[in-house]
């Protein structure tokens, strides 16, 4: 497989929690894929688009026909999906990985990547704003592309008090996630942030800390809203949650929050969406039902 290319998505690239794939409507409608294969490779075509955007890594797909066949929607019908395998995978390559990859549903899961990676960033800015604020620190965090760099670390993050950001060749973060071997930084001192409890797993158990302070805390300890979300629907949604006893954690508020920003991104006002949920008590967020047919439409915006 040496001369096979790079896989196109990071291996760790993990799109699970991210409900919709942009796609492009005039790039599909006007693509060789549109035009010259059957409309069962069409069908199966989009199937596995919509498939690889959930698997690890984001955009690939497993070089297996069985489960090429599965995904395509033939069941155990390997027959059937050699019928129609060569337009089905119109447009994918193998990798050095061994799996395939689709270039354009890649390029749309990098951006959705950073854009996921942005809001954990904007997370940890906001808790170190807070320390800040609470303990009177300067303690500064990493620029977004040396935190990518570095692993993105949560919690334990960075830190030399008024000379702003650390270089990448400033070892902040070590194994076990605590700052340390940073120049007067020394580990649980008074200029270190303290992390997000993980007593289950990344993200959950969280927003359970400062519980005497404030007993019915609007967001997560640390948690910023973005300011384009309505704060008294937010409030509102938070209490509907917390009163369906699904309160959010950090890792569900930031989930929340991209989708909204996806349907925001797809033509859909955002009071109007959270409205709607909480008029019908829902847990998360949906297109408009007046708004069905164009967000079906916007649905298939990019993977050809």
């Amino acid at each position: 497989m040496n001369d096979l290319p790079t896989p196109l998505t990071p291996a760790d690239c993990d799109l699970r929690d991210f409900a919709f794939l942009p796609l492009d409507v005039v790039r599909l409608r006007d693509s060789d894929l549109a035009i010259h294969v059957t409309g069962e490779e069409f069908r199966c075509a989009v199937l596995l688009w919509c498939a690889s955007w959930h698997q690890v890594p984001a955009a690939s797909l497993p070089d297996d026909d069985k489960t090429l066949a599965a995904l395509a929607g033939f069941g155990r019908a390997v027959g059937e999906w050699a019928k129609h395998r060569d337009g089905a995978l119109h447009g994918w390559i193998k990798c050095s990985d061994g799996r395939l990859y689709h270039p354009v549903v890649a390029e749309k899961a990098m951006d959705a990547l950073k854009a996921k990676l942005e809001q954990r960033w904007k997370t940890e800015c906001a808790r170190v704003k807070k320390h800040n604020q609470r303990h009177g620190t300067d303690l500064q965090i990493h620029d977004f592309d040396t935190w990518v760099s570095l692993g993105c670390p949560q919690g334990q993050v960075l830190y030399v008090p008024g000379t702003g950001n650390a270089s990448p060749d400033d070892k902040s973060v070590n194994d076990a996630g605590h700052s340390g071997d940073v120049p007067g930084n020394p580990p649980d001192s008074p200029d270190s942030v303290p992390g997000e409890t993980h007593s289950k797993g990344q993200g959950e158990g969280q927003g359970q800390r400062n519980i005497k302070d404030n007993p019915h805390p609007p967001s997560g300890p640390g948690w910023q809203k973005p300011d384009w979300v309505p704060a008294d629907l937010w409030r509102e949604f938070e209490a509907l949650r917390k009163k369906r006893k699904k309160p959010l954690t950090d890792r569900a508020r930031d989930m929340a929050v991209a989708k909204l920003q996806a349907l925001q991104d797809g033509g859909h006002d955002v009071k109007a969406v959270m409205e709607q949920s909480i008029l019908h008590a829902w847990d998360t967020f949906y297109p408009l039902k007046s708004d069905a047919a164009p967000a079906a439409a916007e649905a298939w915006s990019d993977a050809v």
